[in-house]
C-alpha cells in the first residue's frame, strides 16, 4: 500500500518530468490532490513545471482563500479549475461526511471560494467552475452558478459517475431549460475525455464534459472491473508519492497498486502501449473529423 507523501521539487522530481516530456510528448500537467493549494511547495512546483516548457493548471475547491490564489498565479498557473461542492453553507454541509460542523465552517468556506474564485478572475488567468449534476435535484444549483458568474468564467457541467444514467438525463434538462445549443465538440486523443461547448441565449457558454470511454487493451485485459464499476477508463497518467518521497506513475484510478516506479516506467512495454494509443487514437479521430484537439495529460 502506498502512503502519500508531499511533493516538492527534486531531482526525481525534474528527471520524471523530462522523462514524461520526451518519452510520452507530454504537454500539460493538471495538478489535483487532495486540495493542491495546501501544498506549501505548490509555487516551485509550478515554476519547475513552467520551466521545463509545460503548460500548467490545477483544481482547487478554493479553501485556502485569495492570498494563497495570488502565490500559485505569480508562480505561473495557466488556469484553475475551481470545484463547486456548494454556494451556500447548507448546500456545502450536504457533500460533507462531516455534517456535525457548525454552519459558519461552511460559511467560511464558501467565503473563502468566492474569494479566490474573484481574485483569479480579476488576474486574468484561465479560471472554470467545475460542477457535478449527480441528478435532476443538482439542476437549480448549476442555474445559479451559471445566472451568478455568466460570461466571468467557464462553466463546466460534469457527470456523477456513481450515477451516470440519472446524471446524464439530468443534464440533458439542464440544457433544455437554459436553452443552450451546442457550438464546439472537443475530443481529447488517447483518454476518456470529450467536451461539448453550449452557448446560452444571454451569452454564457457551458462545457458539459463527457466521457468517452477508452482503455488500455493490454493492461487493461483481464481487470476485474466492469464497465459499470470502471466508467471513466483510462484518463491519462498519473503522478503518485509516497512518504518515503519515491515517485509513481499510474494509469487506474481504480487500481492503486497498479502503479510503478517512474524510472521502470519510462522504458516499460505500458509506456509504449499508451504511447500508441495516443496517436492510433488520434489517427482515428481525423479520420471521422475535421477539427480535433490532440493533447496528453
Amino acid at each position: 500500500m502506498l502512503y502519500p507523501g508531499e511533493m516538492s521539487v527534486d531531482d526525481n522530481f525534474l528527471s520524471l518530468f523530462k522523462q514524461a516530456k520526451y518519452r510520452l510528448d507530454v504537454e500539460d500537467v493538471h495538478l489535483t490532490g487532495g486540495e493542491p493549494s495546501l501544498n506549501m511547495h505548490a509555487e516551485d512546483i509550478i515554476a519547475s513545471l513552467k520551466g521545463l516548457g509545460l503548460t500548467v493548471k490545477m483544481t482547487s475547491n478554493g479553501e485556502t482563500g485569495g492570498d494563497r490564489i495570488k502565490d500559485i498565479i505569480d508562480a505561473g498557473i495557466d488556469g484553475i479549475n475551481f470545484s463547486i461542492l456548494g454556494l451556500t453553507a447548507e448546500d456545502f454541509q450536504r457533500t460533507q461526511n462531516n455534517y456535525h460542523l457548525d454552519k459558519s465552517f461552511y460559511e467560511n468556506k464558501i467565503r473563502r471560494m468566492y474569494e479566490a474564485i474573484d481574485l483569479a478572475i480579476k488576474e486574468g488567468i484561465y479560471v472554470a467552475a467545475n460542477i457535478v449534476v449527480s441528478d435532476f435535484l443538482s439542476i437549480n444549483k448549476a442555474i445559479e452558478l451559471i445566472n451568478y458568474y455568466k460570461n466571468s468564467l467557464q462553466i463546466e457541467i460534469q457527470p456523477d459517475l456513481s450515477n451516470i444514467k440519472e446524471s446524464e438525463s439530468a443534464i440533458e434538462e439542464l440544457l433544455v431549460r437554459v436553452g443552450a445549443t451546442p457550438i464546439e465538440r472537443k475530443i481529447i486523443a488517447g483518454v476518456s475525455d470529450e467536451r461539448i461547448t453550449y452557448e446560452v441565449k444571454n451569452g454564457v457558454k457551458i462545457v458539459n464534459k463527457k466521457i468517452r470511454r477508452i482503455i488500455l487493451d493490454n493492461a487493461c485485459s483481464g481487470c476485474p472491473y466492469s464497465e459499470t464499476d470502471c466508467v471513466e477508463g483510462f484518463s491519462g497518467p498519473r503522478v503518485y508519492i509516497d512518504a518515503e518521497n519515491n515517485y509513481y506513475i499510474g494509469f487506474c484510478i481504480m487500481r492503486m497498486e497498479r502503479t510503478a516506479p517512474y524510472d521502470s516506467f519510462f522504458s516499460s512495454q505500458l509506456c509504449d502501449e499508451i504511447l500508441s494509443l495516443y496517436y492510433n487514437d488520434y489517427n482515428n479521430l481525423i479520420g471521422k473529423f475535421c477539427l480535433v484537439s490532440f493533447s496528453k495529460q
